[in-house]
């Protein structure tokens, strides 16, 4: 094991947590995302933000439910577009990208099926990866043991696929490495996104962007934990987290 690295981690959701969500996956007009992708919008301070959470030895990996590829939506290319234009906008600072294609009906949030034609019946599935599950944690954590992380995948850049059948996502090869569970955070808008991190073992931050004000207002009717604290937004959450380290 003298080859393995220890490491902290930050997970991070994705849409309206690093970037404003404004419905870039959530529009009802379908096949509307080559605009948003090429739009994208941070949250304010966010690269000043990941810059100094790297600069003090934290991998940075993204952990998102993109279920929008079920409901047919979007594609996973879409996906992967997505994330290409993000990290640029972010100067590479994220290290990892793990997301979730499934859902479990298909339906909206006020039980809609929008693209009925659309949709692919082999993802509409109870899976073990969509958050609050801990799956895609997981297969994070095996592949940093094994020296491999997953990024942006070039095969569906210039291409329109629907989804990969055969699940092979590129993931580049990295040194070895065990994850920290004790100083390593989970980061997100929903509380499908804190659960998930409490779930996995890692401290999980609510942030008030994005959906975070709505999410914040509903976990006062829950009895169990849903997070471990509330900042306003990302900047907020890093500073503490920066404070915990000293």
């Amino acid at each position: 094991m003298s080859d393995i690295e220890t490491k902290n981690i930050i997970f991070l959701d994705r849409d309206g947590t690093i970037c404003v969500d404004g419905g870039a996956f959530q529009s009802h007009d379908y096949g509307s995302y080559d605009n948003l992708i090429n739009n994208v919008i941070l949250v304010e301070g966010v690269e000043k933000s990941l810059k100094r959470l790297k600069e003090k030895g934290f991998l940075i990996i993204v952990i998102s439910n993109q279920a929008g590829v079920a409901k047919g939506k979007m594609t996973e290319s879409d996906v992967h577009r997505f994330n290409e234009k993000l990290n640029e906008k972010l100067d590479n600072l994220i290290d990892g990208f793990y997301y979730c294609i499934h859902h479990d009906t298909g339906e909206e949030s006020d039980g809609r099926i929008l693209y009925g034609d659309k949709i692919i019946k082999e993802l509409i599935v109870d899976c073990d990866c969509r958050k609050p599950k801990i799956g895609m944690f997981k297969q994070a954590e095996d592949d940093l043991r094994n020296g491999k992380i997953q990024t942006i995948d070039e095969k569906f850049l210039n291409s329109t696929i629907i989804y990969d059948k055969s699940r092979n996502i590129y993931k580049k090869s990295i040194n070895k490495i065990l994850i920290n569970k004790n100083k390593s955070y989970m980061i997100g808008d929903k509380l499908i996104d804190t659960m998930a991190g409490i779930n996995y073992g890692v401290k999980s931050f609510l942030v008030l962007t994005g959906e975070g004000k709505a999410e914040y207002e509903k976990s006062k009717s829950i009895n169990n934990k849903v997070y471990d604290k509330c900042f306003e937004d990302i900047n907020g959450a890093s500073n503490y987290i920066l404070e915990e380290l000293v």
